[in-house]
């Protein structure tokens, strides 16, 4: 449920354009998570059994300005600044119920957590464009610049309860983050010929993150859930591509090299880790025109996701006391090879667009359980945490229906299909110094739909 409200203001001149955009939003986002958990004696038997529920409540308000002015240099160039001012209030009440049973699964009592979070948030930021004009259609020189400044601050006032005593623990937990992000981006955009382009670029992009994560219960600090965790990431890429057109075959070669060199410091405990690889990212599209209002293609792409924010930080939730998500900072980057098949066609107001993909990523993330060796009112207390575990297949089916039926009225429908396949096994050293092996060779497959209507 969301209300929003905006206007926009403009005024040019021959070669001044002054803007502002101004906007109000207001919203509420709630949600459910179920965790069920049966705890096991030395030989494998059951031993009791504990089903968690979360009922989340997520309240936003915010507020969101621009100003900005373009200065039309000459009738071939401009130059583009834009300040950008966003500020929000957030309250976020998770509502947590541990349900505890014994072996026969006979109902002992319950536990009640209530995380009542408040956060604030503010971010500043700063962009300019340059853009040159050459006298050939389409050739073009673009520099751009984004300079930013985040702050998020989170404070976790945190209640539990049980049914079956009178004790009450009070958990506070606070959580303050500040981001300086500043991103360099150059253009290229050479035509020749009747049907080829020729483009190249470089970006820049250097991100550096530092979260102050604290837990006091019961007003004492405590240790294992403090820390201050720093984020260095710094990237450089090159990249060029290549198009043209053959009668009605359209043909797109591109290359990007990414040079990345990422820090990922624990500075409570002076655990320091440093990350440099270098990849190269191949690409290539053919579009076969088959008529004026239909086409086949067929792509291949290379591409990298890097771990971010709350998969890296070893702390930054105690929601539940007994099933703690723990970030990983020692994670890798998943790179996936990818190849898709599409066809589009419009027939009048309605469009047809479908595909058929094939991924194969390496180094894929997943998550893994595994005890603690502490115990919360004699359950253990199991911790989830991302690795880079393995190699995953997906091969999988989407297509998409537009209808326009009037100028003012959209229809857009979607539905996607996959199957996904894991490969890999992992093995670690438990809390009792015994080596632990777990297979993750898993089948499973996916599908959702979407339809929207906008007017």
């Amino acid at each position: 449920e969301s209300q929003g409200l905006s206007g926009t203001l403009n005024y040019k001149t021959k070669k001044l354009n002054f803007f502002t955009t101004q906007a109000y939003n207001n919203r509420n986002n709630p949600g459910n998570a179920f965790v069920d958990s049966r705890y096991l004696n030395a030989d494998n038997s059951t031993k009791n059994y504990m089903f968690e529920t979360r009922e989340n409540d997520r309240l936003s308000k915010g507020y969101n300005g621009n100003f900005g002015m373009e200065w039309n240099i000459t009738d071939k160039a401009s130059w583009t600044n834009t300040i950008n001012y966003r500020n929000s209030s957030n309250d976020n009440i998770d509502d947590v119920f541990q349900n505890n049973y014994d072996v026969n699964l006979a109902y002992l009592y319950t536990r009640n957590r209530i995380n009542n979070e408040k956060g604030d948030s503010e971010n500043i930021e700063y962009t300019s464009n340059f853009t040159k004009l050459f006298k050939k259609d389409g050739h073009k020189l673009t520099v751009d610049v984004n300079i930013s400044k985040n702050n998020d601050d989170n404070i976790a006032l945190i209640n539990d309860s049980n049914n079956n005593t009178s004790v009450t623990t009070i958990d506070n937990t606070f959580s303050l983050q500040d981001q300086n992000r500043i991103l360099i981006q150059t253009d290229y955009v050479l035509p020749f010929g009747k049907d080829s382009q020729f483009e190249a670029g470089y970006r820049g992009d250097n991100l550096e993150l530092v979260t102050d994560y604290k837990v006091v219960n019961n007003g004492i600090n405590n240790p294992n859930f403090t820390n201050v965790l720093e984020y260095i990431e710094r990237v450089n890429a090159l990249y060029t591509q290549y198009g043209t057109k053959v009668n009605k075959l359209s043909i797109l070669f591109g290359l990007r090299f990414e040079d990345s060199n990422i820090e990922i410091n624990q500075l409570a405990t002076n655990d320091y880790n440093t990350k440099k690889y270098s990849n190269f990212f191949p690409s290539a599209f053919f579009t076969y025109q088959l008529t004026d209002k239909s086409s086949a293609s067929i792509s291949y792409s290379k591409r990298i996701q890097r771990p971010r924010g709350r998969q890296l930080n070893p702390f930054n939730n105690l929601s539940s006391n007994t099933n703690i998500f723990v970030g990983n900072p020692d994670l890798n980057p998943a790179f996936t090879d990818a190849l898709d098949f599409g066809y589009l066609n419009k027939f009048g107001k309605l469009t047809f667009n479908t595909s058929l993909y094939l991924n194969k990523t390496t180094d894929s993330f997943q998550f893994v359980r595994s005890e603690t060796g502490t115990f919360v009112n004699g359950l253990p207390v199991v911790k989830m945490s991302p690795i880079n575990l393995a190699t995953e297949y997906r091969i999988g089916f989407e297509f998409t229906l537009n209808y326009a039926p009037y100028k003012w009225w959209r229809l857009n429908s979607n539905f996607n299909f996959f199957s996904v396949e894991t490969q890999g096994d992992y093995s670690y050293i438990n809390f009792a110094g015994t080596t632990i092996n777990q297979n993750f060779d898993n089948k499973a497959t996916s599908w959702s739909t979407r339809l929207t209507s906008k007017i």
